[in-house]
């Protein structure tokens, strides 16, 4: 799928959907469960939708009071805590690096980042490069 296909769900979606961005030579693979949740894979040129293969994805939840329950989940001794801007709150477990979630202030989602580079994933959401589909 183009560009054009997270944009159009965006447009459909009553809350946001995190990415980070359009990015050269790549297609994306858009899927939204039932229960609300979205999910951006990022497929390099030559990968086909629906492949086993990890690429990076980002996913976007609903989930009441997201920043509090986020917080809830990193307590002990496995998480370890990233800075992000804006006021929110992101950890990965040491147990599952490559996953990091986090969640902003005033807002019901949390946002999952997964790359088979836990490193990159970790940089992502360090960096601030998240974003909302628009």
């Amino acid at each position: 799928m183009t560009e054009s296909a997270p944009k159009s769900l965006a447009a459909r979606t009553t809350g946001p959907i995190y990415w980070i961005g359009a990015k050269p030579n790549v297609k994306y693979e858009v899927t939204q469960s039932p229960d609300g949740r979205t999910y951006i894979r990022y497929l390099p040129h030559g990968a086909s939708v629906g492949t086993a293969t990890q690429y990076l994805t980002i996913g976007t939840y609903p989930v009441k009071n997201a920043l509090e329950v986020t917080k809830a989940a990193a307590k002990g001794g496995d998480a370890e805590t990233i800075d992000v801007d804006r006021g929110g709150f992101a950890f990965y477990s040491k147990s599952s690096p490559a996953n990091v979630h986090l969640a902003y202030p005033g807002e019901d989602y949390q946002i999952e980042v997964f790359d088979p580079s836990a490193q990159r994933a970790r940089e992502i959401v360090s960096a601030g490069r998240l974003t909302t589909v628009r």
